[in-house]
């Protein structure tokens, strides 16, 4: 088994996003309840009451996903591994497939979360604008955010130059 020399583990830890997703959840319950005491919403009718119930499960899911998110990032003398869990992204890239390695600052790129189509490549982030730039022999490109750039750089140094 191989030493890791490098392991990160990244969740989202934005609480100003936790915030915005608990008034979500608080304005959609005092809707609902607005809406039960107007007589809108009657419990024992679901035609009433399911787009309520629909707008509460869907604010309270994507809140879930974001609590869970967790992005790793391990490098060792054999390559580079990525993964982001929920989203079910498993990359295991071996350092002969990769022509560039760099540590670099890439800037917003229209959010946190998985983006394809970037100028980068797909980019794997939860928060910052610094990340491994990883150009592979067939073309592809990819970034992984990292919070800790110089120690990746020295990793990077050490097995890519």
């Amino acid at each position: 088994m191989m030493e890791t020399i490098f392991k990160e583990k990244q969740k989202f830890k934005q609480k100003w996003l936790h915030l915005i997703f608990i008034l979500l959840l608080v304005s959609s319950f005092i809707s609902v309840y607005n809406n039960y005491q107007d007589g809108i919403i009657n419990f024992s009718d679901f035609t009433t009451y399911k787009g309520s119930l629909l707008t509460v499960g869907i604010v309270c899911l994507a809140f879930l996903l974001v609590i869970v998110s967790t992005l790793k990032t391990e490098v060792d003398s054999k390559g580079i591994r990525i993964s982001y869990f929920p989203m079910f992204v498993k990359k295991d890239v071996k350092w002969n497939e990769i022509t560039k390695a760099a540590v670099i600052k890439y800037g917003f790129v229209g959010g946190w979360g998985v983006r394809f189509f970037t100028k980068y490549g797909t980019v794997y982030n939860v928060s910052g604008d610094k990340g491994l730039l990883v150009e592979l022999k067939n073309g592809k490109r990819f970034i992984v955010g990292t919070q800790e750039e110089k120690k990746m750089e020295e990793v990077i140094k050490r097995y890519f130059y």
